[in-house]
């Protein structure tokens, strides 16, 4: 497995919010469960991942100048990527810089995304979920 996590990325000039020394931890536990789902369900059910608080992407570890790839990111560049993303952010800078780096870093990427609270956004959210399925996604679903 490849641990993006754990490279420092250069500064592109977007924010990149700070966080604390355990987010890469975290970054690490999250890759790791990604890309072992997307790879042992690839084939047996259309795999999307849904991230409620996507941020901008980037991050940046507090006390530190290092940049680390976010989550919705990290999961973006699994070997066996989901069939289907979906990004919710509520803040519009980050929305943003999220938006940014997807289009730029994963520009055949399926990624849909949300601006608002998850929370008040559940409708939405529920409807870009695709129907219930197994097997390889038909195209255009």
């Amino acid at each position: 497995m490849r641990d993006a996590s754990l490279h420092a990325l250069e500064d592109d000039g977007l924010t990149a919010p700070a966080v604390g020394l355990w987010t890469e931890q975290k970054y690490r536990l999250l890759q790791l469960y990604a890309e072992l789902f997307a790879t042992s369900m690839k084939g047996k059910w259309r795999r999307v991942y849904l991230d409620l608080y996507a941020g901008a992407g980037r991050s940046t570890i507090r006390s530190t100048s290092r940049i680390v790839s976010g989550s919705p990111m990290l999961a973006l560049g699994i070997p066996n990527p989901f069939d289907h993303y979906i990004l919710c952010e509520r803040e519009p800078q980050l929305m943003d810089a999220l938006m940014h780096r997807v289009k730029s870093d994963h520009p055949d990427a399926d990624v849909m995304f949300v601006t608002g609270d998850a929370n008040e956004s559940t409708s939405e959210i529920r409807e870009l979920i695709p129907r219930h399925g197994s097997g390889e996604p038909d195209e255009g679903s």
